[in-house]
């Protein structure tokens, strides 16, 4: 089977299909903790709270399709039984099979259908699961590194520590938030850094290196978006504040975009 276009339509189908083929005793906080990736209470709502905006936020962008060109209502009509799946989410000790029992194979396979027809009016970047697990991967081992850190102002380590938590969070939600998620979660790491590191500068070697390292894996998130998109898909400011963190010429993003290669994973070290 040929990829399926990345875009929230697309998304909601691939967690409703994996719902869908759960034996049906299973509890429903437990199954979808399993498909969101999160490991605590706060993360599991905020994970839900993206989860059950998607269908609404793909209606939006199907009523938003020209009526003359397109049968708007052919393509939403998942909309009733998938709502109708999501009012049963009340109970997440319950098990999963009410849930189930509300939509039909037929619903994915219009839902399907919708998500093809959103790809070709507006696609978003595709990224490999293998990069995802990768930068995933890159930001917990930076994570680790900074809590066992001895030499960074306490107020700019919290704050690294905190930013990096939500860059991590749009990683695991991928499944759910795509893309969107991360370069929100990136640019609001960039401005927190920033201001964190006018109040508390880093003073010492050791401690710019820390903070050099913080915005080298920021550059590695946001320059898998670059490059999957064929296009900058953070904003100029935010892009230079990361040159700022790396030491990377104005151009490194950029050409890494154009050229298709890969972000940098050698991340330095603090001695």
């Amino acid at each position: 089977m040929p990829p399926l276009p990345n875009n929230t339509a697309a998304r909601l189908a691939t967690v409703l299909e994996q719902i869908r083929s759960t034996p049906e005793r299973t509890e429903t906080k437990a199954l979808l903790t399993s498909i969101f990736g999160t490991g605590t209470d706060a993360d599991f709502a905020e994970a839900l709270s993206y989860f059950c905006q998607m269908p609404g936020e793909i209606e939006r962008q199907v009523r938003a399709l020209d009526e003359e060109e397109f049968d708007v209502e052919f393509f939403l009509q998942w909309v009733p039984p998938v709502n109708a799946a999501f009012t049963r989410l009340w109970s997440l000790t319950s098990p999963i099979n009410s849930f189930q029992q509300a939509y039909s194979p037929t619903d994915i396979m219009n839902l399907r259908a919708c998500s093809q027809t959103l790809h070709r009016e507006k696609s978003e970047p595709r990224i490999a699961q293998s990069q995802i697990d990768d930068l995933r991967q890159q930001v917990q081992e930076l994570i680790d590194a900074l809590h066992a850190s001895t030499d960074l102002p306490a107020e700019l380590k919290i704050c690294l520590i905190e930013q990096l938590d939500k860059v991590l969070m749009a990683l695991r939600q991928y499944s759910i938030r795509g893309p969107r998620g991360l370069n929100a979660a990136v640019d609001t790491a960039t401005g927190a850094a920033v201001r964190a590191c006018s109040n508390h500068p880093p003073h010492t070697p050791e401690a710019k290196r820390w903070v050099q390292r913080f915005g080298t894996v920021l550059n590695n998130v946001a320059a898998v978006i670059v490059i999957a998109g064929g296009a900058l898909a953070i904003p100029v400011q935010a892009e230079s504040a990361l040159q700022l963190f790396s030491g990377d010429s104005p151009a490194t993003t950029q050409n890494a975009s154009e050229n298709g290669s890969q972000p940098d994973q050698n991340v330095p070290e603090p001695k």
